[in-house]
């Protein structure tokens, strides 16, 4: 059931939000993804108008992130494996394996919306990696590693975007959804 302004929204007391209104101005991926994410399956959903802003707004921070780097992201072979991994690269490779472990318990179980945490918490840390400092080849294979799983691990909520990013990169769009993230990764 949905919830706005403390009451079961229906036709009868006004208080319908309009999904093609939601779909025109935000696009169906940032309603979906507000959907999922603001509560679990079984709880009443509490519709927020800031709740789909805070949405839109992640799926933004998503596109830039692609779109400021896919030079860095489209270039470069990957690395061989970061066994040898820096002070600054091992937190980033915890993370990513962290977060694919936790998407798919959470996804078995049913747990959305704790699923999209899990992806948000990534992409702030994959912000913070990038932030620190020059790309060298190695850094840019991590980073490279990082917003694939993130495209991968979205793409169930949100496909449209992430399928669209995925080509930006310059890949196939039927290959996003061809395989999950493995648990550990050779870059």
């Amino acid at each position: 059931m949905v919830i706005k302004d403390g009451a079961k929204m229906s036709k009868s007391k006004g208080n319908v939000v309009d999904p093609n209104y939601l779909i025109e101005k935000y696009g169906a991926d940032t309603a979906r993804l507000f959907c999922l994410f603001a509560a679990p399956p079984e709880r009443d959903l509490d519709w927020s108008d800031q709740g789909v802003e805070g949405s839109y707004r992640f799926l933004q921070r998503v596109w830039r992130l692609v779109d400021e780097y896919k030079d860095v992201l489209k270039t470069g072979a990957p690395a061989d494996k970061l066994h040898d991994a820096t002070a600054d690269e091992k937190p980033m490779i915890h993370k990513i394996h962290k977060t694919i472990l936790k998407v798919s318990e959470d996804l078995e179980r049913f747990h959305l919306n704790t699923a999209i945490a899990g992806i948000m918490e990534l992409v702030n840390l994959t912000y913070k990696f990038i932030e620190k400092g020059t790309l060298n080849d190695r850094a840019a294979a991590l980073f490279r590693g990082s917003v694939e799983t993130i495209l991968r691990l979205l793409y169930p909520f949100v496909p449209h975007i992430t399928c669209e990013l995925w080509q930006a990169l310059g890949k196939d769009a039927a290959s996003i959804g061809a395989s999950w993230p493995p648990g550990t990764t050779n870059w």
